[in-house]
């Protein structure tokens, strides 16, 4: 939760102090218009990097669904 609440302090401060983008969030997640998935998405990454100094999973995009690497998806489908 530590972490958690870093990473999505620090989106805060980018996009709606630095960028003047609204955002809303909501634990671990950020709400956002529309038309600011992109940037909202790349300042989580960014974020997460920045906070835990490590690069996110790649995910793989099948058709409009994300989906995890096959190594971890057996750990999603026993959750």
């Amino acid at each position: 939760m530590y972490y958690d609440s870093n990473i999505i302090t620090d989106c805060l401060s980018e996009l709606m102090i630095k960028k003047g983008i609204f955002i809303l969030s909501v634990h671990d997640e950020i709400l956002c218009e529309r038309k600011n998935i992109d940037e909202v998405n790349n300042q989580m990454e960014i974020s997460y990097r920045k906070v835990l100094k490590k690069a996110l999973i790649e995910r793989k995009v099948i058709g409009k669904e994300q989906s995890l690497p096959d190594e971890l998806q057996a750990i999603v489908d026993l959750e």
